[in-house]
């Protein structure tokens, strides 16, 4: 299973304090955690090096407390409960709260004597890595949607589009994330194609005074029924093609139902070869190529 740049850091801090035989105790664990990752990049270390999570760290990193006692573990074992736990999650790869979660599972009193609790260690990296969870209202009964590129393009503007009538729902939730703005950005000032251009500047120039609204829970009313949210979750570095996909990963990451809207063939294989569900729009809703492109949308 693949595994984060996160989870990879944290996973090689841990295995440098192991022993020949991958056997560790679990200070040895927390030390190298909090100390071996690089700050502002481990959700795991950032974790351990807050006060309000460990109270304790600032004397386990002065050395005040015996690493060698207490209970250990061997890591060839535990990579593999790492990996059910983000199974079972459901997750497509391997994040630093499953590592957190599996410490967890190892119970309480594996922590006791340095003073941390295993719990909230493994609450704090998943609101890191994942951010503040929705709530039950925001996603529960609406139909989610994530637009790519080719729908902000070639399709017709979105308030304009009947999600409902396309869905069969009776709400619906329409995602915009940075890659979207980002491509659109670039579009409007290098794409050679002068439509491709104006309507990339449409579109921004459209979306800019509802994203305020959009980044709140209820988001913006696209019409009735239907409200557009804009989202900016952190993405691993790849292709912006793939970055479509990780933003969808995001949401479903965050158990949100979405599926990836695109009117790219090429998207469209790339996500259903990963496991995500692509919602095709139907082709009455495209622009015409020489339909206008209205400046003041």
């Amino acid at each position: 299973m693949e595994w984060s740049d996160g989870a990879i850091e944290a996973w090689l801090a841990m295995r440098r304090g192991a022993s020949d035989d991958a056997s560790i105790m679990m200070g040895t664990i927390l030390l190298r955690l909090a100390l071996d990752t690089v700050p502002g990049r481990s959700a795991l270390g950032s974790a351990l090096r807050d006060n309000r999570v460990w109270p304790n760290s600032s004397s386990m990193l002065n050395g005040q407390v015996d690493l060698r006692s207490g209970i250990g573990l061997t890591l060839f074992g535990f990579q593999y409960r790492v990996e059910e736990m983000a199974i079972r999650d459901g997750a497509r790869r391997v994040g630093e709260r499953h590592i957190a979660a599996s410490l967890a599972d190892m119970g309480d009193n594996a922590f006791a004597q340095f003073g941390l609790q295993p719990k909230k260690l493994a609450e704090a990296v998943t609101l890191l890595e994942l951010g503040q969870a929705f709530e039950p209202s925001e996603i529960v009964g609406r139909w989610h949607g994530l637009i790519d590129t080719s729908i902000a393009i070639e399709y017709q503007d979105l308030h304009n589009i009947d999600w409902l009538l396309e869905t069969g729902a009776t709400a619906a939730t329409i995602w915009i994330s940075p890659v979207l703005l980002d491509e659109l950005d670039d579009m409007k000032f290098h794409s050679r194609d002068d439509r491709v251009k104006r309507r990339a500047r449409v579109f921004t120039r459209w979306v800019q005074p509802l994203l305020a609204k959009a980044v709140t829970p209820s988001g913006a009313p696209l019409r009735s029924g239907v409200a557009l949210r804009a989202w900016a979750p952190s993405l691993e570095l790849s292709a912006p093609d793939s970055r479509h996909l990780e933003a969808a990963f995001a949401l479903l990451d965050r158990q949100v139902p979405v599926r990836l809207v695109t009117g790219d063939s090429g998207q469209r294989l790339r996500a259903l070869a990963h496991g995500i569900e692509v919602f095709d729009l139907n082709e009455n809703w495209l622009l015409h190529r020489d339909e206008p492109i209205r400046t003041n949308p």
